[in-house]
């Protein structure tokens, strides 16, 4: 009798798409593990900055985002209040009033000047340029609020260009002073100012530079910006992103190429402290304008480029240094016995300097030495 028997079948555990092969799997994530640590190392190598990681980073990115306002609306309500429309009329022009109700206006004005102005008094101080009120001429201010207010000139100091005028007001915003100690290149800023007579026009830009000096001009360590370049900007305030003063609007040079130069507010206030108090600010007149002479005369108006040796650039006629029989052209080796290599040095001796004392400047003419004893005067108001 045969045995029936079933046919005996083999168990394969390699059921197709139930149980994958193990060594393609491990071969495949060893791959995939490789290339996540070669982009890591190549990502570090090419931005090095990441490897602070990525916390870091984005708070860095986050300060950086807030230290530029999105928005110079917040400055301008804080600081445009105190900024006033400065406007001078010819001498011989005799102003009407028109009563409107229980206001008054002031017939407009034939202009010989116009500017701007920062209330620094709330009893009606204002700080304003020098040349945005001549002398002799009628004055009016009109404030944020279109009040017109007829004012005096109480000091002017031609040296810096600056002067204060008073009108007659009470309880005026005064203007916020910045610390000056804190500007830094690529600081935003806005300008305020009267533009052609567009008086609160607004303007943005950056600080560009600190501590410029013009050669042949007065004896200002400006600050430069791009903002508020413009006649009719003189006077105005240069704000910084809190709304804070931090210059007053100077001059406009090269105003093509946007360069504005400001008046440090530190110094601004010193200047109208002192014309308040004393109406008038007592400066040593030597009557020379002063030329660096530069190692690399390309780079002339860079910052901080350490003059070899200063010149006597122009004198002013019938002034103590032309005097002395000092020309255009001598090298000052020495004043008060001290070496100078730049114009910011003698301005330096200068500074400890009144009218009536004497200074001695050596000097170089044509290969010979000379000795000159200067008798200093007042400064001219007319400079």
């Amino acid at each position: 009798m045969q045995d029936s028997k079933e046919p005996i079948t083999q168990a394969n555990p390699k059921q197709e798409g139930k149980y994958p092969d193990i060594k393609l799997a491990l071969y495949c994530f060893g791959i995939l593990i490789t290339g996540v640590f070669l982009g890591i190392t190549i990502a570090l190598s090419v931005f090095p900055n990441l490897q602070k990681g990525g916390p870091e980073t984005i708070q860095e990115r986050k300060t950086a985002q807030n230290e530029l306002p999105p928005s110079f609306a917040r400055a301008v309500d804080i600081a445009s209040v105190s900024i006033v429309n400065v406007d001078a009329a010819t001498p011989n022009y005799q102003p009407e009033q028109r009563s409107f109700g229980k206001e008054q206006k002031l017939k407009p004005l034939p202009l010989s000047s116009q500017g701007g102005g920062i209330i620094i008094g709330a009893d009606g101080y204002i700080l304003t340029c020098s040349h945005v009120a001549p002398e002799g001429n009628l004055i009016r201010v009109t404030t944020k609020d279109k009040k017109e207010f007829p004012a005096k000139i109480v000091g002017k100091d031609s040296y810096t260009d600056l002067a204060v005028i008073k009108i007659e007001a009470q309880n005026l915003p005064v203007a916020k002073m910045a610390d000056i100690k804190s500007l830094k290149p690529g600081d935003p800023c806005v300008a305020i100012g009267s533009p052609y007579g567009f008086d609160q026009s607004i303007s943005s830009g950056v600080i560009s530079a600190l501590d410029r000096n013009l050669h042949l001009d007065h004896h200002v360590n400006y600050i430069q910006t791009d903002a508020g370049v413009g006649s009719g900007n003189s006077g105005g305030a240069l704000v910084n992103a809190n709304g804070e003063v931090v210059g007053v609007l100077a001059k406009a040079v090269l105003a093509n190429r946007r360069i504005q130069l400001a008046v440090p507010i530190d110094l601004a206030t010193s200047v109208a402290k002192n014309l308040i108090e004393n109406k008038k600010i007592s400066r040593p007149f030597l009557g020379i304008y002063f030329e660096d002479i530069l190692a690399n005369p390309k780079a002339a108006h860079t910052l901080n480029n350490n003059p070899v040796s200063v010149i006597v650039g122009k004198l002013v006629p019938a002034s103590p240094a032309a005097a002395s029989g000092i020309i255009p052209g001598d090298t000052i080796k020495e004043a008060d016995d001290r070496k100078v290599n730049s114009a910011q040095e003698v301005r330096d001796i200068l500074k400890n300097k009144k009218a009536g004392d004497t200074l001695k400047l050596k000097l170089e003419r044509n290969k010979q030495n000379l000795t000159r004893l200067i008798h200093l005067q007042e400064y001219p108001a007319n400079l």
